[in-house]
């Protein structure tokens, strides 16, 4: 998984060379859904959403309008979330503690990061000091008084078990054991943890939460523990079982947990008596799958997390109303789709269909004003299982498909988003039995593929009562698939391998008069100019010029795409960009139409490459789980920053012990990072004065490295270190 260390280094260099999965393309940023929402944790305005891999900063001020301000990649699953004083403090399951800067929220920055043993389920911080729940490794005790170098300063040993969670609560800390009971332990002096008492229940143990005199501890039920005196923990009170799973959250008199049987529900218990505690409200999410922190409450408001148990469903945050306990009330939700289908862009908007059949669609809605700091602000959401086309023109956004039951006809929705972040359904056209695919919009027109219906031209110049003007079954009675229209020709293509030509000068009545055979499946197509480019499956991209609609002639092919039929793209100026499916990125030159040539690509992706869409200034690419944004630099001349066009000097390179960097800069306190082609940090010199850096090769093996080297948070220097074995 690439990381945002991977991003700055790809729009830094423009490297072609073929291992590190790219060449000539600039990635900006990553924005990414992960499998499932797995952590929350609330401060003030804000919400911090573990989800997989990436740390989301959602803005709650306004409950019925959640917005993502912005988002950072993190290498391994996020596990826990805890805040102190600006710092988000985040568990991720397999590379240790990251330490992130979010006193910027809309520019969360990671100061630091330590590599702890083993898997981190769980951080607790306070003061200078961070408790690191370690799995085997036990508790680990960091000094993060400089959140750029944390170090461990003591450790607690919980032998052969594991320690799934740790409190701190004054000068003790108050660990879960996995498979025996609660550990409490005096870290007056963090160096030096000891334990003072311990309660082994011989039963599973999920969590433990602390509040006042009291360690709530959640294992085959609900046990409250009167901590009064640390030193002799009495168990004073216990619920009936609550399930197999290990979410909870205590706030005054209410413990909240949640409850896996039937379809799943968090379940508020009184617990102002601890000897008697009782459930007194429930509220249902319909999932039987949660992580350890999937509920933190802020005042008389839950923060519910649903989580995904199946590829493709829907992940849920849920705010609630808890003032009256017994009766909450839903008050705000925020839903993101794990996988990414499309993406078009207009104006410093960008929108994805985000959708996994048979649970449910969304549009998502980014502003790009900065690419770099892309924020999600809307959604649009109306229960549909799916969106097959997507076009947007004007202040309108055209969406086929959208069934809202599974076998259900459905046809065109017309979307007012003229208010992005507030996007609103306000017409739509059907047709009975039948299902709308492909769809192009020109002037007033749009023109929709309804399968084995053919195409039908609606008048959409009143968007909420548009009107169906003329229809055209395609020749051979083939069903219409995709469609583009360019000038008074309609392009479609259909399930027979074949694009058909149709005349729509007189939208009325659209004639067909030419059709060409294509070498395989026609999964999209573009028309520009004279030429009409396709994604022809495995056969890769047809040219085929169009000049004469009635007599169609191949142009120039580019074949050099993965094995698989799925392939879209998208053109803009002389080039165009395919999203290839089992490839990621590429980018075609055909200013030559008879000799297309690849110029850029983008191979190193997260799962499938879906669609691209392109501007002058950036090309958008989604797979599975990313929305990626790339510089477009084949149709804009974009320049290094002035603050890198210092003079620098490598030498030698390649290298296989030691090189040296020289400028003719006076250096200050400068940093000089080094990283693989993954994207991680392999090395890092800090406080560097001076004109000369020696960089020793050490143990690192062969190949091919990046440098990055800043001066008061700015990019000074960027170049490849390439390392051999003599």
């Amino acid at each position: 998984m690439k990381t945002n260390l991977l991003i700055t280094i790809g729009f830094l260099l423009s490297i072609e060379v073929a291992f590190c999965q790219s060449s000539n393309v600039n990635l900006i940023k990553e924005w990414h859904h992960g499998h499932s929402f797995s952590a929350i944790y609330v401060n003030g305005n804000y919400a911090y959403l573990g989800s997989d891999v990436a740390l989301n900063i959602l803005d709650i001020s306004n409950t019925s309008s959640i917005k993502v301000v912005s988002q950072i990649i993190l290498p391994k699953t996020i596990n826990w979330i805890t805040y102190q004083s600006g710092k988000a403090y985040v568990a991720t399951r397999d590379s240790g503690i990251r330490i992130i800067d979010v006193s910027n929220p809309l520019q969360p920055i990671e100061s630091g990061f330590y590599q702890t043993q083993g898997k981190v389920y769980a951080v607790s911080v306070s003061g200078n000091y961070a408790y690191v729940a370690n799995d085997t490794a036990g508790i680990r005790v960091l000094d993060v008084s400089n959140p750029a170098s944390p170090f461990e300063v003591g450790f607690f040993d919980l032998g052969n078990t594991k320690a799934n969670n740790v409190v701190v609560s004054g000068n003790y800390a108050y660990i879960s054991y996995e498979y025996s009971g609660l550990q409490i332990v005096d870290i007056s002096n963090p160096t030096s943890p000891v334990s003072v008492s311990f309660l082994d229940w011989s039963t599973l143990v999920f969590t433990v939460f602390v509040s006042g005199n009291y360690a709530y501890v959640l294992s085959d039920s609900l046990r409250i523990v009167d901590i009064t005196n640390p030193l002799s923990p009495l168990q004073v009170g216990a619920t009936r079982r609550v399930g197999s799973y290990n979410t909870l959250f205590v706030s005054g008199n209410y413990a909240y947990t949640f409850n896996n049987s039937s379809l799943g529900s968090y379940d508020i218990w009184d617990v102002s008596n601890p000897s008697a505690p009782s459930v007194i409200g429930s509220y249902d999410v319909n999932t039987n799958f949660n992580n350890l922190q999937s509920v933190f409450v802020n005042g008389a408001q839950a923060y519910f997390l649903k989580q995904s148990s199946f590829p493709g469903e829907i992940n849920t945050l849920e705010i609630v109303d808890v003032s009256i306990p017994a009766s909450p009330s839903l008050i705000g939700k925020f839903r993101q789709m794990q996988m990414f289908y499309d993406v078009c862009s207009v104006g410093n908007y960008v929108y994805t269909n985000d959708w996994e059949i048979p649970f449910g669609a969304l549009i998502g809605v980014y502003d790009i004003t900065n690419p770099s700091l892309p924020q999600q602000i809307g959604i649009f959401d109306d229960s549909s299982d799916y969106y097959a086309g997507m076009f947007v023109s004007g202040n309108y956004l055209y969406l086929t498909g959208g069934q809202t039951v599974i076998g259900s006809s459905s046809g065109v929705k017309i979307i007012d988003i003229s208010n992005p972040s507030n996007p609103v359904k306000i017409g739509s056209y059907n047709i009975s039995n039948t299902t709308a695919l492909g769809i192009s919009v020109s002037g007033t027109y749009a023109y929709v593929c309804f399968g084995s219906q053919g195409v039908h031209v609606i008048n959409v110049s009143n968007p909420a009562a548009p009107v169906s003007v003329g229809s055209l079954t395609l020749a051979g009675g083939f069903p219409a698939i995709e469609i583009v229209v360019s000038g008074n020709y309609a392009y479609v293509t259909d399930n027979a391998n074949k694009i058909h030509i149709v005349d729509v000068s007189n939208p009325t009545s659209p004639l067909e008069v030419g059709s060409y055979q294509l070498p395989a499946d026609g999964s999209d197509i573009y028309v520009s100019g004279n030429y009409a480019y396709v994604a022809a499956g495995e056969q890769g991209l047809q040219i085929i010029d169009v000049i004469n609609p009635t007599s169609p002639v191949l142009a120039g092919t580019y074949s050099s795409v993965g094995n698989d039929s799925r392939l879209e793209l998208y053109k803009v100026g002389s080039y165009v960009y395919l999203a290839d499916f089992l490839n990621g990125l590429q980018v075609i030159d055909v200013s030559n139409p008879a000799s297309p040539v690849q110029v850029g690509y983008f191979y190193n992706i997260s799962a499938y490459a879906r669609n691209v869409y392109a501007d002058n200034n950036s090309i958008y690419l989604v797979s599975d789980y990313s929305l990626y944004i790339f510089n477009n630099t084949f149709v804009t001349n974009t320049n290094f920053p002035d603050d890198i066009k210092n003079n620098f000097l490598l030498f030698p390179n390649p290298f296989s012990t030691q090189t040296i960097i020289k400028t003719d800069k006076l250096l200050n306190s400068a940093t000089l990072t080094v990283y693989n082609c993954l994207g991680e940090t392999i090395a890092q010199t800090k406080n560097i004065s001076g004109q000369s850096i020696t960089f020793n090769r050490n143990n690192l093996p062969s190949g091919l490295y990046f440098y990055r080297l800043t001066e008061e948070n700015k990019t000074i220097a960027t170049d490849k270190l390439i390392i051999t074995d003599k």
